[in-house]
């Protein structure tokens, strides 16, 4: 038997179907990985007893009507979301929501091949300054030191390709001059290969190095370390909002290595700076110009010889 709406059952709890579906759209319209809809009532007597009134009129009996969809008073919804982002700088943990690899924001899990990630806290924490050291600590990943300060990096049997900030790169990996680690966000080590995700690329995977970029609040840190065989390091992060209006955000990165080795006439000498700026040009588009630029003096010879 069909009910037409006027089960008590439903009229004890006025809009019930109409706050499910507002919520429904707010979580499809959010935009971001999480959003929260709530309505609030607003007590309207007038809108009320305008309400009572419509519901005494005789309806015809071939249109079948549910009187829970139908609002009791005037509602509110108040929507509360945020955009998904892959960015750990500065929350001190190893884990991250989303990758960037695949050029899509996609979950960890949601990728369908072994992904890690090396975040900036573990870099601090492990006192991580270069790519080699770095992909070291990566599960997976093969590292062959060569003479000159440069390495190949395999993963699988396979060379392993570059990628910076989801973009592809040729030759920027294998036996090529690295940038210092400060300059990076976290760096995703995706393995096997990725060519049904972004093209022709290697079998063995990639390497995709996030740059930091601008925050919202004003920000600054500064670090030094030393080690054995005058293996010192020193690195400064500043950045924030340029002026009241947020329109404009920089972010600037100068990190410098002084490094001898164990046996004679070797030595490591980096100097680095990275400088990015964001302009938000609307809600939806930011204009991100950068620079990085490192000058490097190594030897590292094993054959070296007093």
């Amino acid at each position: 038997m069909m009910q037409t709406g006027n089960n008590p059952a439903s009229r004890s709890r006025p809009g019930t179907g109409f706050r499910k579906t507002l919520y429904a759209l707010a979580l499809l319209s959010g935009g971001g990985e999480e959003a929260v809809a709530q309505a609030v009532p607003v007590d309207l007597s007038a809108a009320g007893q305008e309400q009572k009134k419509v519901s005494t009129k005789k309806k015809p009996s071939s249109l079948v009507t549910v009187e829970s969809d139908v609002p009791g008073s005037v509602e509110q919804l108040l929507v509360h979301g945020h955009r998904a982002t892959a960015t750990i700088d500065g929350t001190g943990t190893y884990t991250v929501r989303a990758v960037f690899t695949t050029r899509m924001l996609l979950r960890p899990e949601d990728v369908p091949q072994s992904i890690s990630v090396l975040s900036t806290q573990q870099m601090k924490d492990q006192n991580l300054f270069t790519v080699d050291n770095g992909l070291k600590q990566v599960a997976g990943v093969n590292v062959n030191l060569y003479g000159d300060g440069t390495a190949g990096f395999l993963s699988r049997g396979f060379q392993l390709a570059a990628q910076y900030d989801g973009s592809p790169a040729t030759g920027g990996l294998q036996l090529a001059q690295q940038f210092d680690l400060a300059i990076y966000d976290r760096i995703e080590v995706l393995r096997g290969p990725d060519g049904v995700l972004q093209g022709s690329s290697a079998p063995g995977g990639s390497v995709n190095f996030v740059h930091k970029r601008p925050t919202e609040i004003f920000q600054g840190n500064a670090s030094f370390s030393a080690g054995s065989w005058d293996n010192y390091h020193a690195s400064v992060d500043v950045g924030g909002p340029i002026g009241n209006s947020k329109i404009v955000s920089a972010r600037l990165v100068m990190a410098g290595t002084d490094r001898d080795f164990f046996y004679k006439n070797a030595y490591d000498r980096r100097w680095t700076i990275y400088g990015v700026t964001d302009i938000h040009i609307d809600r939806r588009t930011t204009l991100t110009v950068s620079v990085t630029s490192q000058s490097n003096d190594t030897t590292r010879y094993m054959a070296c010889r007093a």
